[in-house]
């Protein structure tokens, strides 16, 4: 996640880490149970879920599997996926 939160500030976003800890589950939990970081700047929102570069696609199906998606899409949000290997980011958009 530090990856991504360096690699939006970098690009000119103000960022915000979304994911928070349920301290009587012990767990941890995303915003909507998708995504790590929100993103703002320059007229866009983009709600980002960071992950291994092997566990892209799994992401992708978890976000169109959840109808939040839909309305944040007619939101005009951007909705990314950054896999990283090796510090080597790999997004894809949705």
């Amino acid at each position: 996640m530090r990856k991504s939160l360096a690699y939006m500030r970098d690009l000119g976003f103000h960022v915000e880490i979304v994911e928070h800890y349920v301290y009587h589950a012990k767990v941890k939990r995303d915003l909507w149970g998708l995504f790590d970081l929100l993103a703002v700047g320059a007229g866009k929102t983009i709600a980002v879920q960071t992950t291994s570069r092997g566990n892209m696609y799994q992401r992708k199906s978890k976000i169109l599997g959840n109808p939040i998606h839909l309305v944040l899409k007619e939101a005009g949000w951007i909705l990314e996926i950054h896999g990283w290997d090796r510090g080597e980011l790999h997004k894809i958009t949705i």
